[in-house]
């Protein structure tokens, strides 16, 4: 009994030691455990310290993003005479995607201060709030400027909830000549507005997390001449009289004209051109006082060849002409000296004249012909008068077989006088000249007359 008692007392023993060492290896892993996560969170756990390192990295991202566009207004600045420390650097920044804030910029997320007159980063401002991201970002604002008004319109993120305020004011003037507030719409006109005045334009976008402003300065137009003609084609020794109008009307009207090559066409005090040799020039017409805007016509002097002049026809070119009539009853082709007549009769009919000779076509760029078209129906509106001017490679009656033409229609039972231009430059080769006339309604009894006076060729 005494043996068994005392294996009793030592089984008793060893659970004892048993529990107090899963204890202390309880108390060991609990401390481990601590240990642990105390290495995981906190100020500096793991855990944050890389996302320290995160944030420090995409820091670093925007801080070379910045930096970038910075070294390239840099460049702008010594190349660009555009260059301002204002519109032209918030133009650069907001197109890269960065809010600006004055001198804060905010680059994903991210802020910093620039110091403009360099420009360059000076100091590192951390995370943006969410209330600055969500604040109305104007991205870009679009200005028109007429003589007496100015037009803009906006471009913006964070549009929803947001609400516009447009300003105008003299450059250097404190005094609002207009304030527009709550608009809803990305645009507006500022009207009445003084000819030739330098105007600074603030839009402020409000949002329900804040305000944000931009500025622009523009000017409006001087009075400008308008010319009757801003681009010519003339033959050698023709003459032309360019005339203007000056918008908005004004009291100055002295005009100056000059030519950049009066070796190829000149102009007088007037305004009349005279064409001199082949060549091209720019004819400008401005104020003495440079009072106005001024304007300019692209002047090209080319060799012209006449296939038609007066109604006599360049037999060298296209030997002669042969008549033809789909119905030759009361129609027929004349050619007195001062055009080519042309009567066509009856309905349905057609009547025309096709060259012996073909042309070569490959150096012309055009060709031009003076017309005159009618009818003798005292009901203008009823029958219609048509002529067709082109080439073909083949003769025949139709107005189907042409390589290209060029047509003009009236109604009118007066004279009407036409130019008739058909375009060349692109066709290669030789063809026959085919002008025909047609009678399209069912009036038996009138007659369409066509008459052709000049045809030139431009080379």
């Amino acid at each position: 009994m005494k043996k068994i008692a005392n294996l009793s007392s030592a089984k008793t023993n060893y659970t004892g030691i048993t529990l107090i060492a899963l204890v202390i290896t309880i108390i060991v892993l609990l401390i481990l455990a601590g240990i642990t996560i105390a290495t995981l969170t906190g100020e500096n756990g793991i855990l944050h310290k890389a996302t320290q390192a995160e944030e420090k990295t995409e820091q670093s991202q925007a801080k070379e993003k910045l930096e970038l566009t910075l070294l390239d207004l840099q460049t702008e600045k010594s190349t660009n005479s555009n260059y301002n420390e204002n519109e032209f650097i918030d133009d650069a920044l907001l197109s890269a995607d960065m809010q600006v804030d004055e001198d804060i910029i905010t680059v994903d997320n991210y802020q910093f201060q620039i110091d403009r007159t360099v420009p360059k980063i000076v100091n590192e401002l951390g995370k943006a709030t969410e209330q600055t991201l969500l604040m109305p970002v104007i991205r870009k604002i679009y200005a028109e400027e007429g003589h007496t008004q100015i037009h803009v319109k906006i471009e913006l993120k964070n549009i929803e909830g947001t609400t516009l305020t447009y300003i105008i004011q003299k450059e250097g003037e404190l005094v609002e000549k207009e304030r527009i507030e709550n608009q809803t719409e990305f645009e507006h006109t500022f009207k009445n507005l003084e000819l030739n005045t330098k105007y600074k334009i603030t839009i402020e976008a409000t949002n329900e997390y804040g305000t944000r402003t931009r500025n622009i300065t523009i000017s409006t137009k001087k009075p400008s001449i308008q010319l009757s003609d801003t681009s010519l084609r003339l033959k050698i020794d023709e003459t032309k009289l360019l005339t203007y109008t000056i918008i908005p009307e004004t009291t100055n009207k002295n005009i100056k004209w000059t030519s950049s090559n009066s070796n190829v066409v000149t102009v007088d005090e007037n305004g009349l051109l005279t064409a001199i040799k082949e060549g091209k020039a720019t004819i400008t017409a401005l104020s003495e006082d440079d009072s106005l805007e001024s304007a300019i016509c692209m002047i090209e002097v080319v060799k012209t060849v006449y296939l038609i002049q007066d109604g006599q026809l360049n037999q060298n070119i296209l030997g002669s002409w042969n008549p033809f009539f789909l119905n030759k009853t009361d129609s027929f082709v004349t050619y007195p000296k001062n055009g080519i007549s042309i009567q066509c009769s009856h309905a349905n009919n057609r009547v025309g004249i096709y060259s012996t000779n073909k042309i070569d076509v490959t150096d012309i760029n055009s060709i031009t012909t003076n017309i005159s078209l009618r009818n003798n129906y005292f009901n203008a509106t009823t029958i219609t008068s048509s002529l067709y001017i082109g080439l073909c490679s083949t003769i025949d009656n139709t107005v189907t077989n042409f390589e290209r033409y060029v047509s003009k229609s009236t109604k009118a039972n007066s004279t009407q006088n036409y130019e008739l231009n058909l375009d060349t430059k692109d066709l290669q080769g030789e063809y026959y000249l085919k002008i025909v006339a047609t009678h399209g309604n069912e009036y038996h009894a009138y007659s369409v007359f066509a008459t052709i006076f000049n045809m030139v060729a431009w080379k």
